[in-house]
Formats: structure tokens, sequence, C-alpha cells
């Protein structure tokens, strides 16, 4: 199983700015451990809205929670930037199938993830 980790940076561009520099998925708010303690050492892609997938990296199966900010990651190893980023209607094109970004975190096949990651090269 991979991932996709939405940064919602039009609602906190602190937290989108951290997943970025800190190399996390994170989720905030109360119910959010859930969808973040579902990912082990999966494969998990940062998505910025409008713009992408903008970072991937590979999850440590570790959760960490921040209960000030009622904050929940796990930190992404080989944590690697996407420049150019991979637009919703690039991953089209190379999955052959749209994705619906309803939620924060969400799965998606290992076989999609293995033909992002291989349109990289």
């Amino acid at each position: 199983m991979a991932y996709i980790c939405n940064t919602d940076k039009k609602s906190s561009p602190k937290h989108h700015q951290a997943m970025l520099d800190e190399h996390k998925a994170a989720a905030y708010g109360a119910g959010y451990d859930q969808p973040i303690a579902k990912i082990q050492k999966d494969i998990v892609f940062l998505y910025e809205n409008g713009v992408g997938l903008v970072a991937f990296g590979y999850a440590s199966g570790v959760v960490n929670s921040v209960p000030d900010e009622e904050e929940y990651s796990t930190p992404l190893n080989l944590f690697t930037f996407l420049n150019p980023p991979i637009s919703a209607a690039k991953m089209k094109e190379i999955t052959g199938h749209d994705f619906f970004f309803p939620k924060t975190v969400f799965s998606i096949s290992d076989e999609d993830a293995q033909k992002l990651i291989d349109s990289m090269k």
C-alpha cells in the first residue's frame, strides 16, 4: 500500500511548510490519528493543492503526536522533492485513472506508486 497526504497549504501554510521542512506526513485535528496510524513502512507522496505531488518518502512506521497542536505525523525517510511536481493531470496520464482528493490521507495501489516513481527517472 502507498499513500497520498494532502499538505493542506490553503488552510495552513505553516503546516504545509513543516511537512516539507521536517520531512514528514502529518494530519491535524481531532480524529486524524487514525489515517496516519494506518501508514506503516509505506511510500507516502505529499500533495499540494493546485500544484500536485511535491515530494515523497518512505514512512518510518512510527507515529508521533503533538497534543497541543493536535498533530499526528510519521517521519519520511529518503525524502525526495519533486522538481517539477507531478500535477493531478500528469498523475492521471501516468497511472491511467483519475485521483480524487477528498481526504487528508488516502491510499493508492503499490502499482500506481511505482508508476509514479518510475516516471521520475
